[in-house]
């Protein structure tokens, strides 16, 4: 298992996240501490999370990924997930293909398509237990 270290919003950071999307939201949310990047397989892999609560419930959610490893990274994001109490850990995505190698070891599911005028959102959960 691959661990998931807090990591300092650099511009490298910002580089490496720019294909993700957002980036000034990203590092806007880092900065105010309302979301927290992590860093995996020594920064080949960087993510960003927040934790939200939606009807009441908590829900663990990944920004944003970018990098290489989030297959290997997969039982750390579950074990946060889990120490902050989630029933959910959500995840958004422009790409759905880099989550295809995680999706055939974790029961995740398609919730939700947000179309956009340039971009089409996927929004995936995972049930925390």
């Amino acid at each position: 298992m691959e661990a998931l270290i807090p990591a300092i919003w650099s511009k490298a950071a910002r580089e490496q996240l720019k294909p993700a999307g957002a980036i000034s939201n990203l590092e806007r949310e880092v900065l105010r501490g309302r979301a927290r990047l992590w860093s995996a397989n020594n920064g080949e892999l960087l993510i960003v999370t927040r934790l939200e609560v939606v009807n009441g419930h908590r829900e663990f959610v990944i920004v944003a990924a970018a990098g290489r490893g989030l297959n290997r990274a997969s039982r750390a994001i579950y074990n946060l997930a889990q120490a902050a109490n989630a029933s959910v850990i959500r995840f958004h995505t422009f790409n759905p293909k880099p989550l295809a190698n995680t999706m055939q070891y974790w029961p995740i599911y398609l919730t939700e398509i947000r179309r956009g005028l340039f971009r089409t959102e996927y929004v995936y959960k995972l049930e925390v237990k």
